[in-house]
């Protein structure tokens, strides 16, 4: 699968690969995503590969891999079951 975080840098919004599985669960399951509301959680990238320079901005080459984006209320009384039952 490939996987991109986005990261702003210089007013421009970049992706980089994300290294391995290990990787991809630190970023997503850590303490301040969990602890986010929506617009300042990590951002990945499922869907397009970066242009050469890593900018996201204008990217035309489809990534073969596909993802969802799934908004569990952190407020909500089943929420930790909720997230346990994402794979």
């Amino acid at each position: 699968m490939s996987v991109y975080t986005i990261y702003y840098k210089d007013g421009a919004k970049l992706m980089r690969p994300v290294k391995d599985e290990t990787e991809y669960r630190l970023l997503r399951d850590s303490q301040h995503n969990r602890t986010a509301d929506k617009h300042h959680m990590v951002q990945m990238n499922y869907s397009c590969l970066p242009n050469d320079d890593g900018t996201l901005k204008g990217a035309t080459r489809m990534s073969r891999s596909v993802g969802m984006d799934i908004d569990f209320d952190p407020k909500a009384p089943d929420y930790e079951q909720k997230m346990a039952s994402v794979p």
